[in-house]
């Protein structure tokens, strides 16, 4: 879009450039990392969610207006008394500006480019004086260097509005040459009806807003109305997606702020004037409305669509036009609440997914088209997947991929858009239900297989949300339904790294049903805890509580809890609350016949957890997997912390002298993978002997240490304490 005119791309630009194509692709990207962050990253049962659904539901395109004009009406309301009244406006903000030379400029576009609006007054002026239409045309035709764009499509956008009008008006109303220039394009596509409908916004009251559309709308022909830029944009495409149309209105300094939103649009005060803030809030309203108005009575094309498939009323919804804007357009044309856009989505999608409108505009859409409720989009979303998945997205990122926010604030109005989605009430009454078999909104799985509840525990969606979909009477079937890897929400609750912060969803959605479910690699709830990095005690101890038998169950591997939280370097408070939960855990043994204790040492977990599984089970320290190895194999052949070592050693120092099914001893592993001496050395003083021990493959831990290019005091470490060890034999 025309950065000179400052217009938005109404149908979904992101205000960098970015199309809307790119960004449900770089949503959709987005989302799959922060799901693949959830789980450990070293588990040997550590499939992460992003391969258990390739393509998590993207959230839509968030629609933000690029920078606006720099327009500033004049405050003078007679045309008489223009000049005195144009010295205090100020001019362009700098960012507008590019380096032109002034130069090469025509009048009338110089003084626009300086905004000297009494300048630009008496070029009008003098224009008028011509008696040749044409010579009128030619001076209002000339385009900018820069862009393209015409006197007259500057003006549309750019001088204040009784300027702009005065220069539509020096010609006739049906002359040819006026028809003609509203159908010229700059570079962008956009005829001044573009530019003038997307740069309209309220300054201050006693000033006649909509002056210059109300000239074009008295000059342009009816096909100006369904010309569309290069973005696939009609004039009432821009219009509804204006300053004016979009849920804003001036703060009390002049600058132009967003609004809360709510259902009557209205500005946070914290000066105590609540009053004037309603009152502009209404104005502008009326404005609005009247704007549309204006547009809808000279035939505008209500259903005309952008490349992206999007109508005036899904671009409206995405930018949270006033519901009176919404009002209008669905009053125009009733039946652009069923037209679908290139993605399969109704504008109920869209009002669900931004939450830009009130929850009155949602139920008169429902009352408009009552399938929309269940009506899928291409992939397979309902409104409420959508509502759900985006009530946290303009929140902050906590750093871990997250936005860690399922205990955050969601307002009331989001609230009731949800309850409005998540009921079809006006469904199952409306005559014009096709079947009687619809599946009820919270138990409607898009091609993810995902349901709201799923979008839920997926998206960090706000605790009240999930709260309010469990009250639905479906709520219990719907938290036990599984996804295409087998997941229920819970299991996608428990692997989010907002656990740390929070855990109001997991309680929100949490049945001892759904806590039983096993996915496609039999785990439970409880075990996608255990192997979450952010885990906590208390998210074990509610999932315990929920299903207590989880504990004690085994994946396909034959995994417990227990030694995935030991594989997933978990925190001392989550193993002691996993071995309270189920103490003969800390004996079990997987398919590898590796004990929670020999995990622990594989995977390098803390000596404080190694002391708590020592303690819970001693035993663990004498068992050999089916490689053969002990615990003490394991902490030296992955680099377990030399403290653990020390502490295998300390309670077992007989275990430095056996042997695996490979005949490596563990000081083979030390001499092998070690970085330093001191990790060497305590091997060797708990079993000298092991210096000269051969492996299968007949290899000393020295040949072991120069095979893999250990460091040079490693190898001279152990080719000393050899040759000591020799000399000792030999005495």
């Amino acid at each position: 879009m025309n950065s000179t005119a400052a217009t938005a791309t109404a149908a979904g630009g992101t205000g960098g450039g970015e199309s809307l194509r790119d960004y449900w692709k770089r949503r959709a990207e987005e989302s799959k990392e922060r799901v693949n962050a959830t789980t450990g990253n070293n588990c040997e049962d550590n499939v992460s969610l992003e391969q258990q659904q390739q393509q998590s539901l993207p959230p839509p395109p968030r629609v933000t207006r690029e920078e606006r004009s720099s327009k500033r009406p004049p405050s003078s309301r007679q045309i008489d008394s223009i000049a005195s009244a144009l010295t205090s406006h100020a001019p362009p903000s700098p960012t507008r500006q590019v380096a032109t030379d002034n130069n090469s400029l025509s009048p009338l576009h110089r003084a626009m480019e300086k905004a000297s609006w009494k300048e630009l007054h008496q070029h009008i002026i003098g224009l008028s004086k011509s008696p040749n239409p044409t010579d009128i045309a030619a001076q209002l035709s000339i385009p900018h260097p820069r862009d393209g764009g015409t006197t007259l499509h500057v003006a549309s956008w750019k001088a204040p509005p009784s300027l702009g009008a005065m220069m539509i008006q020096l010609m006739p109303e049906n002359s040819r040459e006026m028809a003609v220039l509203q159908s010229i394009r700059d570079g962008e596509g956009n005829t001044p009806l573009h530019l003038c409908c997307g740069n309209l916004e309220y300054c201050e009251d006693g000033v006649d807003h909509l002056a210059v559309l109300k000239a074009i709308v008295r000059v342009a022909p009816k096909s100006a109305w369904t010309m569309q830029n290069s973005e696939g944009d009609t004039p009432l495409h821009m219009l509804v997606t204006s300053p004016l149309c979009a849920a804003t209105v001036p703060a009390d300094d002049g600058v132009v702020g967003d609004t809360t939103r709510g259902a009557n649009n209205k500005r946070n005060s914290s000066s105590g004037d609540d009053n004037t803030s309603s009152s502009k809030s209404t104005n502008v309203e009326k404005l609005a409305l009247e704007a549309v108005h204006l547009a809808l009575e000279a035939e505008t094309a209500e259903c005309a669509t952008t490349p992206e498939g999007a109508t005036p009323l899904h671009v409206a919804l995405a930018h949270g036009a006033h519901d009176c804007v919404i009002e209008a357009l669905l009053d125009a044309a009733p039946s652009a609440a069923e037209v679908e856009d290139g993605r399969g989505l109704l504008p109920l999608h869209w009002a669900a997914a931004f939450g830009r409108v009130s929850h009155g505009v949602v139920k008169r859409l429902i009352n408009a088209y009552p399938q929309a409720v269940t009506r899928v989009s291409i992939d397979g979303d309902i409104p409420l997947h959508l509502a759900v998945a985006n009530a946290t997205i303009d929140g902050g990122d906590d750093g871990r991929g997250g936005s860690g926010s399922s205990d955050g604030k969601v307002d009331r109005n989001r609230l009731k858009i949800v309850e409005l989605l998540m009921n079809d009430t006006a469904l199952k009454s409306s005559p014009l239900r096709d079947t009687s078999d619809v599946t009820s909104p919270i138990l409607t799985a898009n091609r993810e297989k995902l349901t709201p509840l799923h979008c839920c525990a997926l998206f960090d969606a706000p605790s009240q949300i999930s709260k309010l979909l469990m009250k639905h009477q479906d709520a219990n079937k719907a938290s036990s339904m599984t996804n295409s890897f087998g997941a229920t929400p819970l299991h996608l609750a428990a692997a989010q790294p907002g656990v740390s912060q929070s855990i109001a969803t997991v309680l929100s959605i949490g049945t001892p049903a759904a806590a039983a479910v096993q996915d496609r690699l039999k785990r439970t709830p409880l075990h996608v805890a255990a192997q979450n990095t952010y885990a906590t005690s208390l998210l074990i101890k509610t999932l315990a509580e929920l299903n207590p038998d989880a504990a004690g169950v085994k994946t396909q591997r034959g995994h417990l809890p227990l030694h995935l939280a030991a594989q997933s370097q978990a925190k001392e408070p989550v193993i002691r609350a996993l071995i309270k939960a189920y103490p003969a855990a800390a004996k079990a043994r997987n398919k590898s016949n590796n004990t929670p204790l020999h995990d622990a040492a594989k995977y390098r977990a803390s000596l404080g957890v190694v002391k708590m599984l020592l303690e819970a089970h001693p035993e663990a320290l004498y068992v050999q997997n089916q490689y053969g190895n002990l615990p003490l194999h394991c902490a030296t052949a992955y680099q377990a912390p030399s403290e653990v070592v020390q502490l295998l050693l300390k309670s077992w120092p007989e275990g430095a002298s056996v042997q695996n099914r490979n005949k490596d001893a563990p000081l083979h592993y030390a001499a092998a993978y070690a970085t330093s001496a001191s990790s060497v050395r305590p091997l060797i003083e708990a079993s000298p002997s092991a210096v000269l021990v051969q492996n299968s493959s007949g290899q000393s831990p020295v040949d072991r240490a120069k095979a893999n290019n250990a460091p040079a005091d490693i190898v001279r470490l152990l080719e000393e304490a050899a040759e000591k060890y020799s000399r000792m034999g030999e005495c």
